[in-house]
């Protein structure tokens, strides 16, 4: 588990807060892709979480109760359940589409 440190914006770049918590991504992407459907791949997943880190290391908040930890880990696995979400919903409706074609069809 990673340690938690208190960060201040005189102590730590983002570059730095980035590549110290990367490791984080591969965790949490690794929990989602276990009870995500199989057709949501890890690699995305990944790409989602990293994309998401990088967004947290820019709008954190030092000054805020809450510890870099636990504000990336929100917005990691939060930004990887939308992207799931969205992409079940563009899944689901691609299939009913198939469904309503094969129907005119018939």
């Amino acid at each position: 588990m990673l340690n938690v440190l208190i960060y201040t914006p005189h102590n730590i770049t983002i570059e730095s807060l980035y590549e110290r918590f990367d490791p984080l991504v591969g965790l949490i992407a690794r929990q989602a892709a276990a009870w995500l459907p199989a057709s949501i791949a890890l690699e995305d997943l990944t790409q989602i979480g990293r994309c998401a880190l990088w967004a947290a290391c820019h709008r954190w908040d030092p000054e805020r109760a809450e510890t870099f930890p636990a504000y990336a880990r929100m917005r990691i696995r939060g930004a990887m359940l939308d992207w799931a979400r969205a992409e079940y919903h563009e899944a689901a409706l691609e299939s009913a589409a198939v469904r309503l074609d094969d129907a005119d069809r018939d």
